[in-house]
Protein backbone atom coordinates (compact mmCIF):
# COMPACT_ATOMS: atom_id res chain seq x y z
CA UNK A 1 0.00 0.00 0.00
CA UNK A 2 2.74 2.62 0.73
CA UNK A 3 4.52 1.86 -2.45
CA UNK A 4 1.41 2.30 -4.32
CA UNK A 5 0.83 5.96 -2.62
CA UNK A 6 4.37 6.56 -2.83
CA UNK A 7 4.48 6.04 -6.41
CA UNK A 8 1.14 7.67 -6.74
CA UNK A 9 2.36 11.04 -5.36
CA UNK A 10 5.55 10.84 -7.57
CA UNK A 11 3.68 10.47 -9.99
CA UNK A 12 1.29 13.90 -9.24
CA UNK A 13 4.64 15.75 -8.34
CA UNK A 14 6.20 14.93 -11.95
CA UNK A 15 2.59 16.18 -13.34
CA UNK A 16 3.11 19.47 -11.33
CA UNK A 17 6.34 20.44 -12.77
CA UNK A 18 5.75 19.44 -16.09
CA UNK A 19 2.34 21.67 -15.46
CA UNK A 20 4.88 24.22 -14.46
CA UNK A 21 7.34 23.88 -16.96
CA UNK A 22 4.95 24.18 -19.96
CA UNK A 23 2.72 27.13 -18.19
CA UNK A 24 6.55 28.74 -17.99
CA UNK A 25 7.55 27.93 -21.45
CA UNK A 26 4.19 29.13 -22.41
CA UNK A 27 4.71 32.47 -20.60
CA UNK A 28 7.80 33.39 -21.98
CA UNK A 29 6.36 32.70 -26.02
CA UNK A 30 3.60 34.77 -25.07
CA UNK A 31 5.50 37.68 -23.91
CA UNK A 32 8.07 37.39 -26.28
CA UNK A 33 5.85 37.13 -29.39
CA UNK A 34 4.41 40.05 -29.07
CA UNK A 35 7.44 42.14 -28.35
CA UNK A 36 8.48 44.91 -31.54
CA UNK A 37 10.03 43.60 -34.88
CA UNK A 38 13.46 45.08 -34.78
CA UNK A 39 15.03 43.89 -37.96
CA UNK A 40 13.45 43.38 -41.42
CA UNK A 41 11.24 44.14 -43.44
CA UNK A 42 7.72 44.56 -42.62
CA UNK A 43 5.05 44.87 -45.46
CA UNK A 44 1.82 46.92 -44.32
CA UNK A 45 -0.65 49.06 -46.24
CA UNK A 46 -0.79 52.69 -46.06
CA UNK A 47 2.39 54.10 -46.55
CA UNK A 48 3.24 55.66 -50.26
CA UNK A 49 6.68 54.76 -49.83
CA UNK A 50 9.61 52.60 -48.28
CA UNK A 51 10.19 53.98 -44.21
CA UNK A 52 13.04 52.91 -42.54
CA UNK A 53 13.15 52.70 -38.57
CA UNK A 54 16.63 52.22 -37.13
CA UNK A 55 16.33 51.28 -33.29
CA UNK A 56 19.45 53.19 -31.11
CA UNK A 57 21.48 51.37 -28.42
CA UNK A 58 18.18 52.42 -25.90
CA UNK A 59 15.56 51.10 -28.59
CA UNK A 60 14.48 54.39 -29.08
CA UNK A 61 13.20 55.01 -32.91
CA UNK A 62 15.09 57.29 -35.78
CA UNK A 63 11.90 57.13 -38.39
CA UNK A 64 13.12 58.27 -42.17
CA UNK A 65 10.20 58.75 -44.33
CA UNK A 66 10.02 60.33 -47.82
CA UNK A 67 7.07 62.49 -46.70
CA UNK A 68 5.58 63.42 -43.39
CA UNK A 69 2.53 61.72 -43.75
CA UNK A 70 4.56 58.54 -44.24
CA UNK A 71 6.21 59.69 -41.32
CA UNK A 72 3.72 60.09 -38.94
CA UNK A 73 2.21 56.58 -40.21
CA UNK A 74 5.47 54.80 -39.30
CA UNK A 75 5.53 56.75 -35.91
CA UNK A 76 1.84 55.66 -35.18
CA UNK A 77 3.03 51.81 -36.20
CA UNK A 78 5.78 52.05 -34.28
CA UNK A 79 4.58 53.75 -31.09
CA UNK A 80 1.71 50.94 -30.89
CA UNK A 81 4.28 48.27 -30.98
CA UNK A 82 5.84 49.79 -28.46
CA UNK A 83 3.25 50.97 -25.95
CA UNK A 84 -0.42 49.91 -27.44
CA UNK A 85 -1.74 48.40 -24.22
CA UNK A 86 -0.64 52.15 -22.33
CA UNK A 87 -2.26 54.16 -25.15
CA UNK A 88 -5.45 52.25 -25.21
CA UNK A 89 -5.78 52.12 -21.28
CA UNK A 90 -5.38 56.35 -21.75
CA UNK A 91 -8.07 56.67 -23.73
CA UNK A 92 -10.33 54.52 -21.86
CA UNK A 93 -9.30 56.37 -18.76
CA UNK A 94 -10.50 59.73 -20.88
CA UNK A 95 -13.25 58.42 -22.68
CA UNK A 96 -14.91 56.64 -19.62
CA UNK A 97 -14.51 53.11 -20.42
CA UNK A 98 -12.49 51.91 -18.15
CA UNK A 99 -15.31 49.65 -16.40
CA UNK A 100 -15.94 47.86 -19.76
CA UNK A 101 -12.42 46.25 -18.73
CA UNK A 102 -12.05 46.28 -15.28
CA UNK A 103 -15.55 46.00 -13.41
CA UNK A 104 -16.81 47.98 -10.89
CA UNK A 105 -13.54 49.11 -9.63
CA UNK A 106 -13.15 51.50 -11.68
CA UNK A 107 -16.64 53.00 -12.19
CA UNK A 108 -16.12 56.14 -10.18
CA UNK A 109 -13.41 57.18 -13.04
CA UNK A 110 -15.45 56.18 -15.76
CA UNK A 111 -18.40 58.21 -14.56
CA UNK A 112 -16.32 61.50 -13.54
CA UNK A 113 -14.87 62.06 -16.64
CA UNK A 114 -18.24 61.24 -18.52
CA UNK A 115 -20.03 63.78 -16.58
CA UNK A 116 -17.05 66.55 -17.85
CA UNK A 117 -18.03 65.37 -20.85
CA UNK A 118 -14.43 64.30 -22.48
CA UNK A 119 -15.71 62.06 -25.35
CA UNK A 120 -18.02 64.87 -26.52
CA UNK A 121 -14.68 67.28 -25.98
CA UNK A 122 -12.30 64.99 -28.29
CA UNK A 123 -15.22 64.81 -31.08
CA UNK A 124 -15.44 68.55 -31.21
CA UNK A 125 -11.94 69.15 -31.13
CA UNK A 126 -11.41 66.79 -33.88
CA UNK A 127 -14.59 68.35 -36.06
CA UNK A 128 -12.44 71.45 -35.39
CA UNK A 129 -9.56 70.65 -36.93
CA UNK A 130 -8.14 72.70 -40.55
CA UNK A 131 -8.06 70.14 -43.28
CA UNK A 132 -4.16 69.71 -42.96
CA UNK A 133 -4.06 69.03 -39.38
CA UNK A 134 -6.89 66.18 -39.94
CA UNK A 135 -4.94 64.44 -42.55
CA UNK A 136 -2.10 64.34 -40.48
CA UNK A 137 -3.59 62.95 -37.38
CA UNK A 138 -5.48 60.35 -40.00
CA UNK A 139 -1.69 59.12 -41.51
CA UNK A 140 -1.19 58.63 -37.52
CA UNK A 141 -4.15 57.06 -36.79
CA UNK A 142 -3.45 54.67 -40.04
CA UNK A 143 -0.10 53.51 -38.89
CA UNK A 144 -1.88 52.63 -35.35
CA UNK A 145 -4.76 50.70 -36.95
CA UNK A 146 -1.88 49.11 -39.32
CA UNK A 147 -0.19 47.57 -35.89
CA UNK A 148 -3.39 46.58 -34.48
CA UNK A 149 -4.96 44.62 -37.45
CA UNK A 150 -1.26 42.92 -38.32
CA UNK A 151 -1.28 41.77 -34.91
CA UNK A 152 -4.65 40.26 -33.29
CA UNK A 153 -3.11 37.03 -32.72
CA UNK A 154 -0.33 38.42 -31.29
CA UNK A 155 -1.29 41.52 -29.15
CA UNK A 156 0.48 41.90 -25.24
CA UNK A 157 0.36 40.20 -23.23
CA UNK A 158 -2.18 42.81 -20.80
CA UNK A 159 -4.91 42.14 -23.47
CA UNK A 160 -4.45 38.64 -23.44
CA UNK A 161 -5.08 38.45 -19.39
CA UNK A 162 -7.92 40.43 -19.71
CA UNK A 163 -9.08 39.03 -22.73
CA UNK A 164 -10.24 41.51 -24.79
CA UNK A 165 -9.01 42.92 -28.11
CA UNK A 166 -8.37 46.94 -28.14
CA UNK A 167 -10.90 48.49 -30.91
CA UNK A 168 -9.04 50.67 -34.00
CA UNK A 169 -7.48 53.82 -32.43
CA UNK A 170 -9.23 57.04 -33.89
CA UNK A 171 -8.47 60.52 -34.02
CA UNK A 172 -10.57 61.25 -31.44
CA UNK A 173 -8.34 58.91 -29.17
CA UNK A 174 -5.25 61.04 -29.70
CA UNK A 175 -7.45 64.00 -28.00
CA UNK A 176 -8.49 61.97 -25.07
CA UNK A 177 -4.42 61.29 -24.05
CA UNK A 178 -4.13 65.22 -24.54
CA UNK A 179 -7.00 65.91 -21.95
CA UNK A 180 -5.67 63.34 -19.48
CA UNK A 181 -2.89 65.26 -19.36
CA UNK A 182 -4.55 68.88 -18.98
CA UNK A 183 -7.09 67.26 -16.24
CA UNK A 184 -3.70 66.20 -14.58
CA UNK A 185 -2.12 69.53 -14.54
CA UNK A 186 -5.26 71.95 -14.46
CA UNK A 187 -7.69 70.70 -11.21
CA UNK A 188 -7.88 73.30 -9.10
CA UNK A 189 -11.49 73.29 -8.81
CA UNK A 190 -11.43 71.07 -5.19
CA UNK A 191 -8.75 74.00 -3.69
CA UNK A 192 -11.62 76.88 -4.72
CA UNK A 193 -14.19 74.59 -2.49
CA UNK A 194 -11.17 74.77 0.22
CA UNK A 195 -10.84 78.30 0.16
CA UNK A 196 -14.50 78.80 0.44
CA UNK A 197 -14.66 77.05 3.37
CA UNK A 198 -11.32 78.35 5.16
CA UNK A 199 -12.76 81.94 4.29
CA UNK A 200 -16.35 81.38 6.06
CA UNK A 201 -14.40 80.28 8.82
CA UNK A 202 -11.57 82.69 9.52
CA UNK A 203 -11.34 86.59 9.54
CA UNK A 204 -10.17 88.30 6.53
CA UNK A 205 -7.02 89.05 7.50
CA UNK A 206 -6.11 85.42 8.35
CA UNK A 207 -7.53 84.32 5.45
CA UNK A 208 -4.87 86.70 3.48
CA UNK A 209 -1.55 85.90 5.63
CA UNK A 210 -3.13 81.94 4.64
CA UNK A 211 -3.80 82.51 0.99
CA UNK A 212 -1.48 85.50 -0.16
CA UNK A 213 -1.81 87.11 -3.23
CA UNK A 214 1.84 88.15 -3.89
CA UNK A 215 5.02 87.00 -2.39
CA UNK A 216 8.85 88.03 -0.91
CA UNK A 217 10.03 86.68 -4.63
CA UNK A 218 7.17 88.65 -7.04
CA UNK A 219 10.87 90.23 -9.01
CA UNK A 220 12.58 89.87 -11.79
CA UNK A 221 15.69 86.84 -11.21
CA UNK A 222 17.87 89.66 -12.97
CA UNK A 223 17.96 92.80 -11.55
CA UNK A 224 17.98 96.23 -13.56
CA UNK A 225 21.14 98.12 -13.11
CA UNK A 226 21.39 100.57 -10.50
CA UNK A 227 20.12 103.86 -11.60
CA UNK A 228 21.96 107.10 -11.44
CA UNK A 229 22.46 109.04 -8.63
CA UNK A 230 19.40 111.78 -8.85
CA UNK A 231 16.93 109.51 -10.91
CA UNK A 232 13.31 109.83 -8.50
CA UNK A 233 12.75 106.62 -10.09
CA UNK A 234 12.38 103.36 -8.00
CA UNK A 235 12.19 99.60 -8.58
CA UNK A 236 9.10 98.66 -6.56
CA UNK A 237 9.68 95.50 -4.91
CA UNK A 238 6.75 93.45 -3.15
CA UNK A 239 6.52 92.31 0.56
CA UNK A 240 4.53 89.26 2.37
CA UNK A 241 1.38 91.00 4.08
CA UNK A 242 1.78 90.97 7.90
CA UNK A 243 1.40 88.18 9.71
CA UNK A 244 1.11 89.34 13.28
CA UNK A 245 -0.71 88.01 15.18
CA UNK A 246 -0.52 84.30 13.39
CA UNK A 247 1.48 81.51 15.77
CA UNK A 248 4.69 81.04 14.32
CA UNK A 249 4.42 77.49 14.37
CA UNK A 250 1.22 77.14 12.35
CA UNK A 251 2.59 79.79 9.81
CA UNK A 252 5.66 77.65 9.24
CA UNK A 253 3.26 74.48 8.93
CA UNK A 254 1.30 76.57 6.33
CA UNK A 255 4.08 77.77 4.85
CA UNK A 256 5.17 74.42 4.03
CA UNK A 257 1.68 73.24 2.75
CA UNK A 258 0.34 75.98 0.66
CA UNK A 259 4.28 76.18 -1.08
CA UNK A 260 7.46 77.51 -0.40
CA UNK A 261 10.59 77.47 -2.59
CA UNK A 262 11.15 73.72 -2.60
CA UNK A 263 7.00 73.18 -3.17
CA UNK A 264 5.97 71.56 -6.50
CA UNK A 265 6.14 73.07 -9.77
CA UNK A 266 7.73 72.72 -13.05
CA UNK A 267 10.90 74.11 -13.87
CA UNK A 268 12.71 75.21 -17.02
CA UNK A 269 15.98 77.40 -17.64
CA UNK A 270 17.97 78.67 -20.33
CA UNK A 271 21.87 79.98 -20.50
CA UNK A 272 23.05 82.12 -22.90
CA UNK A 273 25.97 81.01 -25.22
CA UNK A 274 27.92 83.86 -23.80
CA UNK A 275 28.13 82.14 -20.62
CA UNK A 276 28.98 78.54 -21.62
CA UNK A 277 32.20 76.89 -22.61
CA UNK A 278 31.27 75.81 -25.50
CA UNK A 279 29.70 79.13 -27.03
CA UNK A 280 26.74 77.42 -27.43
CA UNK A 281 23.46 78.12 -25.33
CA UNK A 282 22.15 75.36 -22.96
CA UNK A 283 18.51 74.59 -22.55
CA UNK A 284 17.26 72.51 -19.31
CA UNK A 285 13.46 71.78 -19.02
CA UNK A 286 11.64 69.57 -16.24
CA UNK A 287 8.30 68.83 -16.05
CA UNK A 288 7.97 67.87 -12.84
CA UNK A 289 5.58 64.66 -13.94
CA UNK A 290 5.10 61.60 -11.96
CA UNK A 291 6.96 58.87 -12.54
CA UNK A 292 5.48 55.80 -14.05
CA UNK A 293 5.97 52.36 -15.77
CA UNK A 294 5.88 53.14 -18.71
CA UNK A 295 6.83 56.38 -18.87
CA UNK A 296 4.43 59.19 -19.58
CA UNK A 297 6.64 60.37 -22.49
CA UNK A 298 7.62 58.04 -25.47
CA UNK A 299 11.45 59.21 -27.49
CA UNK A 300 11.34 59.96 -31.17
CA UNK A 301 13.09 60.88 -33.85
CA UNK A 302 11.32 62.28 -37.15
CA UNK A 303 13.28 62.80 -40.28
CA UNK A 304 11.53 63.53 -43.65
CA UNK A 305 11.31 66.60 -46.34
CA UNK A 306 10.45 69.79 -44.31
CA UNK A 307 11.41 68.35 -40.85
CA UNK A 308 14.07 66.77 -38.75
CA UNK A 309 12.93 66.69 -35.02
CA UNK A 310 13.74 64.52 -32.03
CA UNK A 311 12.35 64.56 -28.77
CA UNK A 312 9.77 63.12 -26.67
CA UNK A 313 5.73 62.45 -27.49
CA UNK A 314 2.60 61.51 -25.67
CA UNK A 315 2.04 57.67 -26.55
CA UNK A 316 -1.22 58.46 -29.17
CA UNK A 317 -0.24 62.01 -30.11
CA UNK A 318 2.03 62.27 -33.32
CA UNK A 319 5.08 64.67 -33.68
CA UNK A 320 7.34 66.13 -30.55
CA UNK A 321 6.08 67.68 -27.28
CA UNK A 322 9.26 68.68 -26.05
CA UNK A 323 12.85 68.19 -27.85
CA UNK A 324 14.61 70.12 -31.11
CA UNK A 325 14.89 70.55 -34.44
CA UNK A 326 18.02 71.49 -36.66
CA UNK A 327 17.80 75.25 -35.58
CA UNK A 328 15.85 75.32 -32.11
CA UNK A 329 15.17 73.69 -29.17
CA UNK A 330 11.77 74.07 -26.78
CA UNK A 331 10.64 73.00 -23.25
CA UNK A 332 7.18 72.88 -21.66
CA UNK A 333 6.23 73.40 -18.01
CA UNK A 334 2.94 74.05 -15.87
CA UNK A 335 2.56 75.14 -12.14
CA UNK A 336 -1.13 74.55 -11.63
CA UNK A 337 -2.83 77.47 -13.95
CA UNK A 338 -6.30 78.86 -12.42
CA UNK A 339 -8.54 78.07 -15.29
CA UNK A 340 -11.19 76.37 -13.68
CA UNK A 341 -14.39 78.01 -11.76
CA UNK A 342 -17.11 76.61 -10.13
CA UNK A 343 -20.87 78.09 -10.82
CA UNK A 344 -23.50 77.43 -8.04
CA UNK A 345 -26.91 77.25 -10.02
CA UNK A 346 -30.34 77.22 -8.57
CA UNK A 347 -33.06 74.31 -10.11
CA UNK A 348 -36.11 74.23 -9.98
CA UNK A 349 -37.36 72.27 -7.34
CA UNK A 350 -40.88 71.44 -9.34
CA UNK A 351 -38.85 71.01 -12.81
CA UNK A 352 -35.29 70.10 -12.28
CA UNK A 353 -34.04 69.94 -15.85
CA UNK A 354 -34.35 73.93 -15.34
CA UNK A 355 -32.37 76.84 -13.38
CA UNK A 356 -32.02 80.57 -12.72
CA UNK A 357 -30.22 82.81 -15.31
CA UNK A 358 -31.10 86.73 -15.46
CA UNK A 359 -34.42 86.11 -13.45
CA UNK A 360 -35.69 83.68 -15.96
CA UNK A 361 -36.02 79.64 -15.60
CA UNK A 362 -33.56 77.95 -18.75
CA UNK A 363 -33.53 73.94 -19.49
CA UNK A 364 -30.45 72.90 -18.96
CA UNK A 365 -28.52 70.57 -21.57
CA UNK A 366 -29.61 66.55 -20.13
CA UNK A 367 -26.83 64.17 -21.30
CA UNK A 368 -27.99 60.25 -20.64
CA UNK A 369 -24.67 57.91 -20.57
CA UNK A 370 -24.28 54.50 -20.83
CA UNK A 371 -21.37 53.16 -19.53
CA UNK A 372 -20.50 49.62 -19.71
CA UNK A 373 -19.56 47.81 -16.79
CA UNK A 374 -17.90 44.24 -16.94
CA UNK A 375 -20.08 41.44 -15.08
CA UNK A 376 -22.69 43.95 -13.98
CA UNK A 377 -25.59 45.39 -15.72
CA UNK A 378 -25.10 49.38 -17.82
CA UNK A 379 -24.71 52.05 -15.24
CA UNK A 380 -27.03 54.82 -16.37
CA UNK A 381 -25.88 58.28 -15.93
CA UNK A 382 -27.97 61.91 -16.00
CA UNK A 383 -25.81 64.75 -16.47
CA UNK A 384 -26.91 68.16 -16.46
CA UNK A 385 -24.79 71.13 -18.51
CA UNK A 386 -25.83 74.75 -17.93
CA UNK A 387 -24.40 77.92 -19.72
CA UNK A 388 -21.00 77.35 -17.08
CA UNK A 389 -20.02 74.06 -17.76
CA UNK A 390 -21.46 70.18 -16.04
CA UNK A 391 -23.42 69.76 -12.82
CA UNK A 392 -19.81 67.97 -11.04
CA UNK A 393 -21.47 68.19 -7.28
CA UNK A 394 -24.32 68.52 -5.54
CA UNK A 395 -23.70 69.96 -2.03
CA UNK A 396 -26.62 70.68 0.23
CA UNK A 397 -28.80 72.45 -1.86
CA UNK A 398 -25.55 73.91 -4.12
CA UNK A 399 -25.38 72.32 -7.54
CA UNK A 400 -22.07 73.43 -8.96
CA UNK A 401 -21.54 73.96 -12.29
CA UNK A 402 -17.72 73.49 -13.59
CA UNK A 403 -16.45 75.99 -15.93
CA UNK A 404 -12.97 75.10 -17.59
CA UNK A 405 -11.48 76.27 -20.57
CA UNK A 406 -10.77 72.56 -21.89
CA UNK A 407 -14.11 71.96 -22.19
CA UNK A 408 -14.69 75.23 -24.43
CA UNK A 409 -14.76 75.38 -27.85
CA UNK A 410 -11.54 75.51 -29.74
CA UNK A 411 -9.82 74.54 -26.81
CA UNK A 412 -7.94 71.74 -28.43
CA UNK A 413 -6.12 72.09 -30.89
CA UNK A 414 -3.02 70.64 -33.09
CA UNK A 415 -0.19 73.15 -33.64
CA UNK A 416 2.76 70.21 -33.18
CA UNK A 417 3.74 70.28 -36.75
CA UNK A 418 4.35 74.46 -36.27
CA UNK A 419 6.61 74.13 -33.44
CA UNK A 420 8.64 71.18 -34.82
CA UNK A 421 9.49 73.26 -37.78
CA UNK A 422 9.84 76.49 -36.05
CA UNK A 423 13.16 78.13 -36.63
CA UNK A 424 13.14 80.94 -33.73
CA UNK A 425 10.90 82.39 -32.14
CA UNK A 426 8.70 83.99 -34.67
CA UNK A 427 9.00 81.69 -36.98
Amino acid sequence: MMRYLRRVILALVILFVLFVAASGAWLYWRIHICLPQLDGVIRVKGLTAQAQVLRDAHGVPHIRARSLADALFAQGYVTAQDRLWQMDLNRRLAEGELSEIFGERTLRYDIENRTLGFPQACERGVAELDPDSRRLLDAYVLGVNAFIESHRDRMPIEFVLLDYQPRPWRAMDSFAVVLNMMKNLNSTWRDDLMRERVHAKVNELLYQDLFPDHSSMDHPVAELPPQPAGNKGTTPTASRPDSAGVDPTLAALLSSWLGSPGGLGSNNWVLSGAHTKSSRPLLANDPHLGHSVPSVWYMVHLKCPGLDVSGVSLPGLPLVVIGHNEQIAWGMTNTGPDVQDLYVESFNFRDPNKYLHNGQWINAEVRHEVIKVRNEADYHLAVKVTRHGPIISHEGDRDLALCWTALQPHALQFPMLQIDQARNWRA
